[in-house]
């Protein structure tokens, strides 16, 4: 992205950071409905309220560092000095270069339309796996897919293989037994819900390449 869209990367780097909060923000919204409105286990509950605090923390950090980006940058380089001038620049430059890509947050309109985009995105994504279950003897409500999709999205961010390979079947399947689903159809149906989103990821990758 920064080549293609001759920005520098740590300001690339920053506005992935900021998708995947306001990911993390609608995926955590979507939590929230199911846990408060839905019949879930306890334990699912406490981890959901302790995903919104760590997401609240991490945002709070990201507004600190935009809008006070000089007191961080004097805070960082003191530390940094023992490894000599040039080094220190350097990460005084990927700073400033990292909170221009935080603009964002200052910009209630793109803001507003990038928190719509993303809810449109994940909403989308949660009748995916909804739809899907009607390829298997799966019969559980719509709120069930959101959770599973959640469930899946957090745990992925877990480093893992390349591609996520047997963390998503993984983390789909456990998700499908929450609510008493057989393992070895939960099993399948990760696996066609893996190769679905493989096949049209790539395929829509390999098009923008080329265009």
């Amino acid at each position: 992205m920064g080549t293609r869209g001759n920005i520098s990367k740590s300001a690339a780097f920053a506005t992935i950071i900021v998708e995947r909060v306001m990911d993390v923000f609608i995926l955590s919204f979507f939590a929230a409905i199911i846990l408060i409105f839905f019949p879930v286990p306890v334990y699912f509950k406490k981890i959901g309220v302790t995903i919104v605090i760590l997401n609240i923390l991490i945002f709070s950090l990201l507004l600190v560092m935009h809008k006070k980006s000089t007191i961080f940058i004097k805070i960082i380089e003191k530390p940094l000095s023992i490894f000599g001038e040039k080094i220190k620049e350097r990460v005084r430059k990927l700073i400033f270069a990292f909170t221009e890509g935080l603009n964002i947050l200052e910009k209630r309109s793109g803001f507003i339309l990038a928190i719509v985009l993303s809810f449109g995105i994940w909403s989308i994504t949660g009748l995916i796996f909804y739809i899907l279950f009607f390829s298997f003897p799966i019969r559980l409500p719509l709120y069930a897919a959101f959770l599973d999709m959640t469930i899946l999205t957090f745990g992925i961010m877990i480093p893992s293989t390349s591609g996520f390979i047997g963390t998503f079947q993984f983390f789909v399947k456990e998700g499908l037994m929450i609510f008493n689903v057989d393992p070895n159809i939960a099993l399948s149906y990760s696996i066609m819900l893996y190769a679905s989103q493989f096949i049209l990821v790539v395929g829509i990758g390999l098009i923008s390449l080329w265009l």
